[in-house]
Formats: C-alpha cells, structure tokens, sequence
C-alpha cells in the first residue's frame, strides 16, 4: 500500500507541533486566569476594607461611642496620636486604650447613649 492514502500531505513531526504549541498556549493561559481571579476576589476586597477601617480609625472624635475589641463600650473623652481615652462602667472609669484596639465607632448626635446618667 501507498504510504500517501494515510498521511494526507503532512509528516507526523509537523503534526505534533502544532498540537504541542496549541496546548502550550493552553497550559499558560490556565494559571494566569487563576492569578487574575486571586487578585480581584481576594486582595482587592481586602483593600478596601482596610481603607474603610483607616478611615474610621481617622474620623474618631471627642463624644463619639466606640466598642473595643475586647467588648468594653465607652465614649471618646481624649486622644492623643496612637492613644485614646474613654469613659465606660457606670463609674465613667477612664481607659487608655490604642486606636487599633477598637472595633466600631459610633458618633451620636442627640441619640441614645450607652451610659445613660
């Protein structure tokens, strides 16, 4: 038998070639699309968060109601650079706690407070 009724014009080398580039392009574009996932599901909430909470962190004023990490509430008497001093217990006992020791800030204006006298 003829060998050309089975090889329609191309050799076998060339063949797997053009399979092997075909895939290669393939096997590339595979953990690239993982990274551009990574990046826009993970990092960039996580950069906004930490935009929203350094924007708390920089709208703290005197009066202000915060919540701790630890669970004390207490409302803002001082503060000075990295340290706050707030008010809590029915004493109106006074703490000095870092700013990054605080979870929420909750400024209230006429409303509730959460150490009524």
């Amino acid at each position: 038998m003829p060998s050309d009724l089975f090889s329609c014009g191309t050799t076998a080398a060339t063949t797997a070639g053009d399979a092997a580039g075909g895939s290669s392009a393939l096997t590339w574009l595979f953990p690239i699309l993982l990274i551009v996932i990574f990046v826009v599901m993970i990092i960039v909430p996580n950069k906004r968060r930490e935009k929203k909470f350094k924007d708390m962190m920089d709208s703290i004023n005197v009066g202000d109601q915060i919540k701790t990490i630890g669970g004390f509430y207490g409302k803002v008497v001082s503060i000075k650079e990295d340290l706050v001093t707030i008010e809590c217990g029915p004493d109106d006992t006074k703490l000095v706690i870092s700013k990054s020791a605080i979870a929420s800030v909750e400024s209230f204006e006429g409303g509730a407070e959460v150490n009524p006298k």
